[in-house]
């Protein structure tokens, strides 16, 4: 009995290593799947993964839902309607999803790959436009997303499979979504696709070569955006007044930044510009208030118009390769404290600094003009110093500034009304020039600006001759005027319309007389011209109507102690067929023989060193010959009406 018992207990012990010897010997090195159950558009299907060897079972899945089969809107299958609505494509060999039915009710959608036997290849124009869907699949045979194709959709999820290429103008226009992923099959997406969307985080396609004009313009609750490599072009205004944008990414494929295209993005603090961007169009970064600190690409030759105006930028560095600042560049940029314009920009043009922080600007030599209300509004700004490569300080360039002192350097020959207007802390004004065109105008409402006084006029200069420049009359009721004899010019306007004044000796050391210095001084009779005398400006003695003037042939004339003719005033009268002038006379004043038709011809003698503006003008058949050349004598604005009747180096 003992021995028939350990005979079934070897027996059972030899069946249990049979059995279990295969799986701790075999490696499950080859495996295959077995579908146990097909699946349908409304059973899920089943299958498992076995060792070709062994057969043991090594997993399970399930198999997911196929699509509806559909036939003219209904399963051929389980007999379900869909719920969207297709038409025929115009090539007639696939179908696009036009729209979704109101009896939508499901929590997600997702779009079949196939209608009546034929792909659905595209969403129609407006085809979900302000419908509610919770949740959408794409799927990879769509290949284009119609214009406005979810326009103030109300979706909480999108899921966009590979296989789209484009995304059509204005397609999430205002669209709830508040995270997207782009796949990389995404070669366009259209004119303010995403504009004024609730999106808060994309993945866009790594395969875009442009950001499209106002793509994401009023995301407002967008808050980081990476631009992917291969990009070129942000477009005009593509993430214009995206408020919460705080962060983003640039890379060197870069070359274009558009107009507006980060304006008004108020929390956006910093960017790194690419060195590949060769353009920052205007306004670019207009109203960026948290911007505090930018590096500008050494691709860039020009700061465009407004790029940076009301920003929060406090530092800034401008490469060597920058050669203009437009208009407004800066404007407004409270936080900005110094700047140095590199070498090579030749304008600072309009407004380009207006109403900034800035207190000190450092401009190289290569500056030739700074435009009107450059640095206007400028309250930290207390000192400039004036280049020696410009000749003209414009219209309201300073106007408002927190200037204390000026020096004006030789190069300086007009300084144009209202420069300095409103400048509350400037006291000093130092001028050394022989001539500048200006007037009292320039510093106009400068209610502490220090004048030199003598013999009832204002005067500037400077340490070593307070007297260069004769601005303007103290007195109104002036009637006799001695020019100070260090005097080296009379501004413009200078005794303008003043009916008190008689007479004025006016001496040697002045070179130069203003436009309208004397203009309609009616009573003025008395004039002792100064001999050394080298320009009168335009009007500087129009309407003078009491003048004691020399007639000398044709013309009168106004002169000196030694010199009656030093200055031809006007014709006779404007019937005169002729005319000599006088052989001593320096100057012909601007509208002398204006409109005299009969006057055939004349000659200018060698001593004549200026003529006038519009002193022939109004007859085209005069012909003027000059004894001295071109270079000798300086010339006013259309002195004459027709250059090819004029003869240089006459000699008679």
């Amino acid at each position: 009995m003992k021995f028939k018992i350990r005979g079934l207990i070897c027996i059972a012990l030899i069946l249990l290593m049979l059995f279990t010897g295969c799986s701790k010997r075999c490696k499950h090195k080859e495996t295959i799947w077995i579908i146990d159950r097909e699946p349908s558009c409304t059973v899920a299907g089943s299958k498992h993964e076995e060792c070709t060897k062994c057969k043991e079972i090594i997993s399970k899945k399930s198999i997911a839902v196929t699509d509806h089969t559909y036939v003219d809107g209904k399963c051929s299958v389980c007999g379900y309607e869909s719920k969207l609505t297709y038409e025929l494509d115009s090539d007639g060999k696939s179908y696009i999803v036009s729209g979704l039915s109101d009896f939508f009710a499901s929590k997600e959608l997702v779009i079949p790959k196939e209608y009546n036997g034929l792909p659905i290849t595209k969403i129609k124009d407006y085809a979900f436009a302000n419908k509610d869907i919770p949740s959408i699949v794409i799927p990879g045979n769509i290949i284009e997303i119609g214009e406005r194709a979810f326009m103030n959709a109300s979706i909480d999820n999108i899921y966009i499979e590979n296989g789209l290429k484009v995304i059509g103008e204005l397609a999430f226009l205002g669209c709830s979504v508040k995270n997207i992923e782009i796949p990389s099959s995404v070669t366009t997406i259209k004119y303010q696709a995403f504009t004024m969307s609730e999106i808060e985080s994309i993945i866009l396609s790594n395969n875009l070569t442009e950001i499209a004009d106002g793509l994401f313009q009023s995301c407002k609750y967008l808050k980081s955006i990476v631009i992917n490599q291969g990009v070129k072009k942000i477009g005009v205004s593509a993430f214009r007044d995206c408020i919460n944008l705080t962060s983003v990414t640039l890379f060197n494929d870069l070359t274009t930044i558009s107009d507006s295209a980060f304006n008004g993005c108020s929390n956006l603090v910093s960017i790194n510009i690419p060195n590949n961007v060769s353009y920052i169009g205007p306004y670019a970064f207009y109203n960026c208030t948290s911007l505090k600190e930018i590096k500008t690409s050494t691709s860039l030759t020009i700061i465009e118009e407004g790029t940076f105006e009301n920003s929060g930028i406090e530092s800034i560095f401008l490469t060597g390769r920058i050669t203009d600042i437009k208009s407004n560049a800066f404007a407004g940029c409270k936080n900005l404290s110094s700047v140095t314009i590199p070498d090579g920009v030749k304008i600072i043009n309009k407004e380009a600094f207006k109403n900034s922080g800035i207190s000190k600007i450092i401009l190289p030599s290569s500056i030739t003009e700074i435009e009107e209300s450059a640095f206007e509004g400028c309250n930290n700004l207390t000192k400039f110093d004036l280049p020696n490569s410009i000749n003209e300080i414009k219209t309201n360039v300073f106007k408002n500034s927190g200037l204390i002192e000026v020096n004006i350097p030789n190069n300086i020959i007009n300084i144009n009304d209202l420069a300095f207007e409103g400048c509350n802390n400037l006291t000093t004004v130092n001028i050394s020039s022989d001539k500048i065109n200006m007037s009292i105008d320039a510093f106009k409402n400068c209610p502490n600006l220090v004048f030199n006084e003598y013999n009832d006029c204002y005067y500037l200069g400077n340490e070593l001759n307070k007297y260069v420049a004769l601005i303007t009359i103290k007195n109104e009721n002036i009637i006799d005027c001695r020019v100070s004899e260090y005097t080296k010019f009379i501004c413009r306007r200078a005794f303008k319309d003043n009916s008190s004044l008689t007479s004025i000796v006016i001496s040697d050391s002045v070179v130069y007389i203003g436009e309208e210095a004397f203009y309609s001084c009616s009573n003025l009779t008395d004039v002792v011209m100064s001999n050394n005398i080298e320009e009168i400006d335009n009007s500087a003695f129009s309407n003078c109507s009491s003048l004691n003037l020399t007639l000398f042939d044709n013309a009168y004339y106004m002169g000196s102690k030694t010199n009656p003719y030093l200055i031809l005033v006007k014709s006779k009268s404007k019937k005169i067929s002729s005319c000599n002038i006088n052989e001593s006379t320096k100057i012909i004043l601007d509208h002398a023989f204006f409109n005299c038709p009969k006057l055939e011809s004349i000659v200018i003698p060698q001593s004549v060193k200026y003529i006038g503006r519009k002193t022939f003008y109004g007859f085209r058949t005069i012909k003027i010959y000059i004894c001295n050349s071109e270079n000798n004598v300086k010339t006013g604005d259309y002195w004459c009406p027709d250059y090819s009747k004029i003869t240089w180096n006459y000699t008679e």
